[in-house]
C-alpha cells in the first residue's frame, strides 16, 4: 500500500500557496506559518486573538487545513 500525497492549495488575489506534505489534515505551526507567509510569532498572536483556531496534539499545536484555507478565503491577518 502506498502512502498518498495531499497538497494543500490556497489562493488570495495576490499569490496562489502550495503546501505539501504527506497525507494528514493538519499541518504543524512551520507549515501553518510557511503557507500563510508569516512568522510563527504571528501565527501564535492569530491564534491568541481567536482569528485562526489550532489544535492541542499531545504536546504540540495543529491547525488544521481547511482552516488555514477558510482563513486565506477571508482575507485577514
Amino acid at each position: 500500500m502506498t502512502e498518498s500525497h495531499v497538497e494543500l492549495v490556497a489562493t488570495t488575489p495576490r499569490k496562489r500557496i502550495v503546501v505539501s506534505s504527506p497525507s494528514s489534515l493538519m499541518v504543524t505551526m512551520r507549515e501553518a506559518a510557511e503557507a500563510l507567509s508569516i512568522s510563527q510569532t504571528t501565527l501564535y498572536s492569530l491564534i491568541s486573538s481567536g482569528k485562526l483556531r489550532s489544535v492541542k496534539v499531545g504536546k504540540s499545536r495543529r491547525i488544521k487545513r481547511a482552516e488555514i484555507e477558510a482563513f486565506m478565503a477571508r482575507g485577514e491577518q
